[in-house]
């Protein structure tokens, strides 16, 4: 039999508040704290990728790598919002009395 390989571990220094913020989280999800952290780390790697390439782009072209960090931006805002809305109670939901 072989062992599925581990991927490499990263230690990353987390402010206290923001340890308790991402705990209570973990809590609720019934999951560890360290898999929370991987997972918001895997859900934000392909932005950070994305990132990355227009500052590299922006040695080059500033004003046009702006514009897309800004696009980026607007378009991980927007599906941010999206989640949101995916996760607010609905007004049927609601239990009027």
């Amino acid at each position: 039999m072989t062992q599925k390989s581990q991927p490499p571990r990263v230690q990353v220094p987390v402010e206290a508040e923001a340890r308790a913020k991402l705990q209570a989280y973990a809590d609720a999800r019934g999951a560890s704290l360290a898999a929370i952290c991987a997972e918001i780390l895997a859900n934000t790697a392909p932005i950070a990728q994305e990132l990355a390439q227009a500052l590299e782009r922006a040695k080059e072209a500033p004003v046009r790598a702006m514009r897309e960090v800004s696009d980026a931006l607007d378009r991980q805002l927007a599906d941010l919002d999206q989640h949101k809305l995916d996760l607010s109670p609905k007004d049927t939901d609601k239990k009027t009395g």
